[in-house]
């Protein structure tokens, strides 16, 4: 695999997390308008922080695993 098209898989899967951290959005958001705490929306926010973090590193290993 050259680099050109290991960036454009790395490009790909970027914009796939990107798409899936959108309905994450509404469920936390759904969840804060029920549930009226400040520690709930910090807990909710960090986890969604670390999940993002989770599905780019996911993203990077499987494009630099594939040579």
């Amino acid at each position: 695999m050259n680099k050109k098209e290991k960036s454009i898989r790395i490009l790909k899967l970027l914009l796939l997390a990107n798409i899936l951290r959108i309905p994450l959005a509404f469920i936390k958001r759904a969840i804060e308008i029920k549930i009226h705490s400040p520690l709930f929306t910090g807990i909710s926010s960090s986890l969604i922080i670390t999940i993002n973090i989770i599905v780019i590193l996911i993203a990077l290993i499987t494009a630099f695993a594939e040579d």
